[in-house]
């Protein structure tokens, strides 16, 4: 079972709220979207082959891919790995498939969009 964990884009601040509990009533708005300064990205329950725990927003280069770099979203009710314009390129078990030593987490969406270029 994977563990439940979000983290919140402060957009106000330009800074990210890195502990953010499913269950804290201060964090409940921005979790379910009610609070248009934050942007919530849960937990995908992997990790890259530094350890790292990979997060939705997150940009994540696979050594066999091309392009490497992709972000991770959540599409149709599933994480998936995307192109710099958010689109389906696959789905996030392909980082198991290839192999979690392939993947590294290397940035994300707010903090570094240049990554997907």
């Amino acid at each position: 079972m994977r563990e439940i964990k979000f983290r919140a884009w402060d957009k106000k601040n330009n800074k990210m709220i890195t502990r953010v509990d499913e269950y804290d009533e201060i964090f409940l708005p921005i979790i379910y979207g009610e609070e248009e300064n934050y942007n919530a990205m849960q937990f995908v329950g992997l990790k890259d082959k530094n350890g790292r725990e990979i997060y939705e927003g997150d940009i994540v280069s696979l050594d066999s891919w091309n392009p490497s770099n992709m972000q991770i979203c959540f599409i149709e009710g599933a994480f998936c790995l995307a192109n710099e314009d958010g689109e389906y390129v696959g789905d996030i078990h392909y980082i198991h498939h290839a192999g979690i030593e392939q993947s590294e987490v290397i940035g994300n969406i707010y903090q570094n969009p240049e990554l997907l270029k």
